[in-house]
Formats: C-alpha cells, sequence, structure tokens
C-alpha cells in the first residue's frame, strides 16, 4: 500500500507494505523520498526499488544512487549512500544500521522479476511464450494441442498482459482459449 503527497517543496512516498519500483527525475528544488517502517530513501535522480515487510526495508538501486537512513539508527545527517548496482538493507531492530551490499545483474532481475516490462519474441513458439508468461504471471497459460506448442510468432507484448496476449491468439491465429479455473487458460486449435 502506498500513500502519496507531492508538494511544492518535496515529493514524499510511504510505502506502507509491500514493494514498489521508482523511476525518478532529478529535481533538486523537490526531492523525491519514499518513507517505509522508519526508513527514509531519498533519491539523487535515479532509479530504485523499495520492498518492506515485518523483518526489515530492502532498497535495490538500479540507475544512479539514493541514501538511506533509519530513525533507529541514522547513519550520518543525509544517510548512507547506494549506488547503482547494490543493495541496502535495514533490520527494524533497534539500532540497526544499513547493510550495504553489491549485487549481481542477475540477482537485481531476479529480485524486480515482477515488474511489467516489454517481452519481445521473435519466431519463438507458442510454448516458450506461454512459458515466459507463466513465469511472470499467477494465470498461467496451458497448451493442449501438441500442434499448437510448436506454432511461431513474433510479438511484442507486456509481461502483466495476459489477457491481450490471449486475445491476440483467438482473433489473429485461429487459438481457442478456456479457462477451467481463474488461474489457467488452456490453449488450443480452434474448431
Amino acid at each position: 500500500m502506498i500513500r502519496v503527497d507531492f508538494s511544492a517543496t518535496e515529493r514524499r512516498v510511504w510505502l506502507e507494505s509491500g514493494e514498489a519500483h521508482f523511476s525518478v527525475t532529478p529535481d533538486k528544488q523537490k526531492p523525491f523520498i519514499v518513507d517505509a517502517a522508519g526508513v527514509t530513501v531519498r533519491a539523487v535522480g535515479t532509479a530504485f526499488s523499495v520492498s518492506h515487510d515485518r523483518s526489515g526495508v530492502a532498497v535495490i538501486v538500479t540507475e544512479g544512487s539514493v541514501r538511506v537512513s533509519s530513525a533507529a539508527a541514522p547513519v550520518t545527517e543525509n544517510g548512507s549512500e547506494v549506488s547503482a548496482g547494490h543493495r541496502a538493507v535495514v533490520s527494524l531492530t533497534p539500532n540497526a544500521e544499513p547493510l550495504i551490499v553489491a549485487v549481481s545483474n542477475s540477482e537485481i532481475e531476479e529480485r524486480l522479476a515482477w515488474k511489467p516490462r516489454m517481452l519481445d519474441f521473435e519466431d519463438a513458439t507458442l510454448v516458450e511464450i506461454a512459458a515466459e508468461f507463466s513465469r511472470r504471471n499467477l494465470v498461467k497459460l496451458v497448451i493442449v494441442d501438441d500442434g499448437l506448442a510448436t506454432r511461431r510468432l513474433s510479438a511484442a507484448i507486456r509481461s502483466d498482459n495476459v489477457e491481450g496476449f490471449v486475445r491476440m491468439l483467438t482473433s489473429e491465429f485461429g487459438v481457442r482459449a478456456e479457462r477451467p479455473n481463474r488461474s489457467t487458460i488452456e490453449l488450443r486449435h480452434a474448431k
């Protein structure tokens, strides 16, 4: 859950639970600040993710840098600087200081896999495309007809647009879609 307050002097977001990713345009007159469970993240023209659970707050910086501080144990007046390719974790225990570690591109990719992104398929099989959508969404695409699995497609579509992809298959490619339950879409040849 997020609350937002953009005023004439600052852009402030309160992350009360969950995870959010921010891409921030620099503005020295209006700093961008995220508060999560007593941890403050101040952006300096950057892109970063903040997640908050019962044990702590984690910040992953994908571009630029941020300053992280905690009301329980502020490291400095402005906080600890965390640059791109690093992760800061602040425990919610008293006097906890931010733990900052380098993270690999593959770890960043894995931790931010929940973020919608454009999927660009070039001459991919339907089974490959269905597997990628299923990996990124709660609704799973299941190919019922074996002959349909090897059908090749080229498409660019958002990773969170499963319904749009299925509509495209049914209207343009002779595919029938059925929902045996809320979390599954079965794909078969239209008859």
